[in-house]
């Protein structure tokens, strides 16, 4: 140094006179120093985008019978044990909450230099995007309460056929004495695992070559031809 300087507390302080040094050891306390990974990618605390990198976006899954499991891990790069320190470990909470579950529990504490991992679940309970909130409370004194958002997107089950064929259509009957086929009698054959669905037909074509298409809604009081 060029000039005096001083050391020691707010109480007692020494004197260093120019052209002479000091050696003072500053001792840091021990610490712990959370951070979690998916996919062996950091995610940030605070984080609102999710994206399939770190695995916070669980991609698609189907509603009826369609999971998708996430494994993160939680690391503590300090020097003092972390303490994960709510009941759950991992909270799950938000717009959907529902829909994901924490499967796998991580340990507590996690040593210095140590890990653990927990698993998600992500279980749509309708289609469309679904999101959430992971919140790990912990003793890191800057990041006690490390949270990010998840989502994930839950997709139709296709409905499936029983059979090759369908329903015969009544054809070739004289005009006033047809009764017509039921939309539910043409689509017997096909099953649907989403609750509540709704079946029906759609026409995206008509032939017209041998003769004209008549569709009714009021079971056969009254028909209107069917066009192109």
């Amino acid at each position: 140094t060029t000039g005096p300087v001083q050391i020691g507390s707010a109480t007692s302080w020494q004197s260093v006179a120019a052209g002479y040094y000091h050696t003072v050891a500053v001792q840091i306390p021990p610490a712990p120093e959370i951070n979690v990974t998916g996919n062996s990618v950091s995610i940030s605390d605070g984080a609102s985008t999710p994206t399939t990198t770190d695995h916070t976006d669980f991609g698609s899954a189907l509603v009826t019978g369609g999971t998708v499991v996430r494994t993160f891990t939680i690391g503590n790069s300090g020097t003092a044990s972390l303490t994960l320190s709510s009941t759950p470990k991992v909270a799950v909470s938000g717009t959907h909450a529902a829909d994901f579950t924490v499967t796998t529990l991580p340990t507590s504490p996690v040593a210095a230099s140590g890990s653990t991992t927990f698993q998600v679940t992500f279980d749509p309970s309708a289609t469309g995007t679904r999101t959430a909130t992971l919140t790990i409370a912990n003793n890191d004194s800057d990041e006690s309460s490390y949270d990010f958002a998840i989502q994930g997107t839950g997709v139709n089950n296709a409905p499936v056929a029983a059979a090759s064929t369908v329903t015969s259509i009544v054809e070739d009957v004289a005009d006033g004495s047809n009764p017509g086929t039921l939309v539910s009698a043409l689509v017997t054959n096909f099953t649907d695992a989403d609750s509540g669905a709704v079946k029906g037909i759609a026409v995206t074509a008509v032939v017209t070559t041998n003769g004209t298409w008549w569709y009714s809604t009021d079971t056969g009081s009254t028909w209107t031809t069917l066009t192109g």
